[in-house]
């Protein structure tokens, strides 16, 4: 199973990271039939070239793809993803999808991530009717967040949720899967505020990062 991960990353923060590690060992593959420890499942995670439903990010494409490769380093089930920023204008999900199905194949399961907030906005998507044909959703719980009633999501839910893992793997796209991880409650947008307001993101953001960010003098950053 291919698991691929969006966002802005503006900037990549302990949650996103946490989050994924967790993906990584709950999709882990069954171990073969020699009894070996199999490796965790691979996230990719798909840094936006411009994002649709916000402003302007406060760092760069490559600034932020630089902070996503020092804050994976070392870690082999998480990988980052250039496909968006290589494409470069609005990144639509279900165009990258579209690219992803086709290097994947039509049969081989793949499912995109989304957090609840993200989740609730989805039917305000371009062509957001097309993406369960091309992917699962793993939909997993944000702090303070809950899922949308609207009639268009709970329509999809009901046709489309299902409580097991195992059905990912049965089938290439069409599942909803909620999921409910460790619940870090930080946000991209937190970080920035926090460093605009002069105060300090460490914890929030991995040390290399965190240097990164200082050195760069990003989001308003002041010595």
């Amino acid at each position: 199973m291919k698991i691929f991960m969006g966002g802005t990353y503006d900037p990549v923060h302990c949650g996103h990271l946490r989050m994924a590690l967790e993906l990584s060992e709950l999709f882990k593959p069954v171990a073969n039939a020699t009894g070996s420890t199999a490796p965790s499942a691979e996230i990719h995670l798909l840094p936006c070239f411009q994002p649709v439903h916000r402003g302007e990010p406060g760092a760069t494409s490559q600034q932020r793809v630089a902070m996503l490769t020092m804050a994976t380093e070392g870690e082999p089930a998480l990988v980052v993803d250039q496909r968006e920023i290589q494409r470069g204008g609005p990144s639509y999900t279900v165009e990258s999808l579209e690219d992803i199905r086709e290097q994947c194949g039509a049969e081989e399961p793949v499912a995109l991530v989304l957090g609840t907030d993200a989740f609730n906005g989805l039917a305000s998507w371009h062509r957001w009717q097309e993406i369960p044909q091309l992917a699962h959703l793993i939909v997993l719980h944000r702090p303070g967040w809950a899922l949308s009633t609207t009639d268009e999501l709970k329509e999809l839910m009901s046709v489309r949720n299902v409580a097991e893992i195992s059905a990912l793997h049965a089938q290439p796209a069409g599942c909803i899967l909620p999921l409910e991880l460790t619940g870090l409650d930080i946000s991209s947008s937190k970080v920035r505020t926090s460093i605009m307001s002069g105060h300090s993101a460490r914890y929030l953001v991995p040390d290399s990062v965190w240097r990164y960010i200082c050195d760069n003098r990003l989001y308003g950053y002041q010595y």
